[in-house]
């Protein structure tokens, strides 16, 4: 599985200061933590990233965001203080989804072939089994080579830079990968996309609440084993 990235400098990082005017109770987090979230708003099912920034931005207003269309060697000064990293990105190479008409169709349960069209919700509601279908979490470390690029960089190549940079192991980090199709411009999110956000954005509620390497891994383990139990491959990253 490889995820993408499209070339656009739109860096955006949220401020934690409080405001005197009142406002609503957020969930607060624990550890300093910085999300990157990857992609261009105006390619179809690239806007993943983007779009989950904004509603991590609004739910969790302790939390540093970073927006960008790529990856670039000056992100690794962005993990300066973090404690826990999160990329998350749209990502390609997830197994085929039966066809069926021009829907979505998954098999549910019982075998039976149903269909989802762009309009319906999660045809895998209520079968946890299924995030595999649309979503890919894991844990990334420093890559043992130096990139030979300084822009479109991979998640591991920011790590080792920022390892380099301060002369220390970087911080835990993860990727959240969410299945994408359709990247040309002008398009909207794809059927598969927009369930990929739902279920993305409800995996982020569970990792934001508990805010710690040790609860993240246990999740990425979860979706390892329905993979394994699927007989698929782990990912690239």
């Amino acid at each position: 599985m490889s995820c993408v990235t499209d070339a656009r400098v739109q860096s955006n990082a949220k401020s934690s200061a409080e405001s005197d005017v009142a406002q609503p109770q957020r969930p607060a987090v624990a550890l300093p933590v910085v999300v990157f979230a990857v992609g261009n708003p105006s390619r179809g099912d690239d806007a993943l990233g983007p779009l989950l920034a904004e509603r991590i931005e609004a739910a969790f207003p302790d939390i540093v965001v970073i927006s960008d269309f790529q990856l670039q060697i000056e992100h690794a000064l962005d993990l300066v203080g973090a404690e826990l990293i999160l990329f998350i990105d749209a990502c390609v190479g997830f197994e085929a989804l039966p066809a069926m008409g021009a829907g979505i169709a998954v098999v549910d349960d019982e075998g039976s072939v149903r269909r989802a069209s762009s309009g319906d919700a999660d045809p895998d509601a209520g079968h946890g089994t299924e995030d595999r279908r649309w979503l890919r979490f894991h844990e990334v470390h420093p890559s043992d080579e130096k990139p030979l690029l300084s822009h479109a960089m991979r998640p591991e190549a920011v790590l080792r830079v920022s390892a380099e940079y301060e002369r220390r192991p970087p911080p835990p980090a993860f990727v959240l990968g969410l299945r994408a199709e359709h990247f040309e411009l002008g398009e909207s999110l794809s059927a598969s996309a927009r369930i990929a956000l739902d279920r993305g954005w409800r995996l982020l509620q569970t990792l934001f609440a508990h805010p710690d390497p040790g609860s993240w891994r246990t999740q990425a383990q979860v979706l390892h084993q329905q993979r394994e139990a699927a007989g698929e491959h782990a990912p690239e990253g």
